[in-house]
């Protein structure tokens, strides 16, 4: 995973969500970093979107052997989801699609 890809990956993740703040104010939604990822073995970080007032959640990550790719997935920060982890190359993540996730989700 380079670096560079992942901190884009934040940034895109930060913008989606002040853009959809602005239009959905009433969300309160936040964005935080997922690193523990890799002392559970899994060799990946991860950005996070959380709904406290549900405890939805929206995590993407990506894998330090998968760098063209993110993984994403909608559940809850709270209990087990069992909604099946999906990927997408990097080059088609973008502040339209993480909304329409948000959108979807939240």
């Amino acid at each position: 995973m380079s670096t560079k890809n992942f901190a884009d990956l934040q940034r895109m993740v930060m913008i989606s969500n002040e853009e959809f703040l602005l239009d959905n104010p009433q969300s309160k939604t936040e964005v935080g970093l997922q690193t523990a990822m890799r002392e559970e073995g899994f060799m990946a970080d991860g950005v996070v979107i959380d709904q406290p007032s549900t405890s939805k959640r929206i995590v993407f990550h990506m894998h330090d052997n998968h760098p063209g790719v993110v993984g994403y997935a909608s559940g809850y920060s709270d209990r087990a989801s069992n909604t099946e982890m999906q990927s997408i190359e990097l080059d088609k993540v973008s502040i339209a699609f993480i909304k329409e996730q948000m959108k979807n989700h939240f």
